[in-house]
């Protein structure tokens, strides 16, 4: 078997085991601006949202902290890293809760704002759109709580509560509508003020299958020498 034909074989076992573990892929582009912690989103995540237009694998049941979404005070972000990100007493901070439905763990998550929405703990932007990492890690810590382990992965059948800081929205759309795919959404009326995207863990025995297929591969490899 030729080098080519095995790094053929060796690619499509691959891309099998990354279509097995993935659900639809939406291609990014992140970029890290002079705000809060660093932005490093990959160029390929999948997009997480509420209702119909989401596949199963993709659907996640969005809520609020309170009935208008407004939490009282500075919240657990409460940046202030630079300019553009200062914590405004005179806009409120609103609590988004998100379950996980998808039947698969996100190791990293992240908001991103459609053209209607405005927000201050930004770290970065996201298709030209501004976002954050939700986590608990840096100086922007959005993430509230976690609902199984607290670890920072967004676990299957986990809820995970977070906070938009100053969030408004043009349309009046309220923080935890997720209702309509795209990074971002088309915009006004379309049922959503923003997106959540992540980054999946592997699935249990996907690392295991694709060591197999490289000693197979190199079984067959030194065979056929």
């Amino acid at each position: 078997m030729g080098s080519s034909s095995r790094f053929a074989a060796l690619s499509g076992l691959v891309l099998l085991v990354s279509f097995q573990a993935s659900a639809i892929p939406t291609v990014v582009v992140g970029v890290d601006t002079a705000h809060c912690d660093v932005l490093s989103v990959p160029a390929v995540v999948e997009e997480l949202g509420t209702g119909g237009l989401f596949p199963a694998g993709e659907q996640i049941v969005s809520g609020l902290l309170s009935p208008s979404g407004a939490i009282a005070g500075v919240g657990p972000a409460g940046v202030n890293c630079t300019t553009g990100t200062i914590d405004s007493p005179f806009i409120a901070n609103h609590g988004v809760t998100i379950t996980n439905t998808t039947g698969f763990n996100f190791l990293e998550v992240w908001y991103v704002a459609n053209a209607q929405t405005n927000l201050s703990n930004l770290d970065g932007s996201v298709n030209g759109f501004g976002a954050f990492r939700i986590d608990q890690v840096g100086v922007n810590k959005p993430l509230i709580s976690e609902s199984v382990l607290t670890d920072g992965v967004f676990q299957a059948g986990e809820t995970w509560a977070f906070m938009i800081q100053d969030y408004a929205n043009n349309a009046g759309m309220l923080a935890n509508a997720f209702a309509a795919p795209g990074v971002p959404s088309l915009g006004i009326g379309d049922g959503s003020s923003g997106s959540i995207i992540g980054v999946l863990a592997p699935e249990p025995g996907t690392g295991g299958l694709l060591i197999m297929g490289l000693l197979a591969l190199a079984r067959y490899g030194r065979r056929s020498n």
